[in-house]
């Protein structure tokens, strides 16, 4: 009847506003105050960044700046996009940002300050997905095929049919000596830190004591070192990355773009909901 088919296309909604929503709680505020976004007394640039999509960045000041967004990753302004001439200035990371290093600089003085080393880089964490095409036992016995060119800040996602956990192993061994817990369920995930930049993290399957990691299934993943002014330029070109099937869709956008296609969707959603009671 008309009445379920919209009731059906009611959940289908419901269920996409979950998944946004689940994103948008993991959400937090980068705070790049006064003490940060001034003219550096090192020639700069300021001191790198990471973010997450979804996150705000703020920039507050005092005296005399402004916040642009520089895709040239230089003092070059062809293309820069407007966060705020006036503090504080605020900037939503998007979905389409995941991956990708955004240069924000200061313009004022005919480009004075930036030239000055008034710009930062601040890379957006992005979704590696390890399905369960992947994280299963090696037909070959093992170990799993490596992940490289990861950064800090990237999220590495787990998922799984049947009886597995993941855990990382201090070495690249099955022992699990001082080994940390990551997940044992579906889902389970971690998200690269600081700690981690320029070295190697091992992940294993421990389910059965240490059945599945003595058949291969260890992964080893290779984490780039901290980005500085000298190793920008070296910075591999950033794609999509997914171990496995295709993983699903995300939303692109431009400043503010996250809260605004939420709020869309929720409204589209209201909508509906409207339209079956009525």
């Amino acid at each position: 009847s008309p009445n379920d088919e919209l009731f059906i296309m009611f959940i289908r909604n419901f269920s996409s506003v979950l998944v946004l929503l689940s994103s948008s709680a993991h959400a937090a505020d980068l705070s790049i105050g006064s003490d940060v976004w001034r003219i550096p007394t090192d020639g700069g640039p300021l001191a790198a960044q990471t973010a997450q999509v979804g996150d705000t960045i703020t920039f507050d000041w005092t005296n005399i700046h402004d916040v642009w967004i520089h895709p040239s990753g230089t003092c070059d302004v062809t293309d820069r996009i407007e966060v705020g001439t006036a503090p504080p200035a605020v900037y939503t990371v998007a979905a389409g940002d995941a991956g990708m290093d955004l240069t924000f600089s200061c313009d004022v003085f005919d480009l004075a300050h930036c030239n000055a080393g008034m710009l930062m880089n601040v890379y957006v964490g992005k979704e590696i997905a390890i399905d369960s095409s992947v994280w299963q036992i090696p037909g070959d016995g093992g170990p799993l095929p490596p992940i490289t060119g990861v950064r800090v800040g990237d999220t590495l996602t787990f998922d799984w049919t049947g009886t597995h956990d993941v855990h990382i192993h201090p070495v690249n061994t099955c022992d699990q000596a001082n080994r940390i817990v990551v997940g044992t369920s579906p889902g389970a995930s971690y998200t690269v830190q600081e700690a981690d930049a320029g070295s190697d993290i091992f992940f294993a399957c421990d389910v059965f004591s240490g059945a599945h990691c003595n058949n291969g299934m260890i992964m080893t993943v290779s984490v780039l070192p901290l980005v500085t002014d000298e190793t920008m330029t070296d910075m591999p070109t950033p794609s999509p990355v997914s171990m496995g099937a295709t993983s699903s869709p995300t939303v692109g956008g431009t400043s503010g773009g996250f809260a605004i296609q939420t709020a869309g969707i929720l409204g589209a959603v209201a909508l509906v909901a409207a339209t079956i009671m009525l």
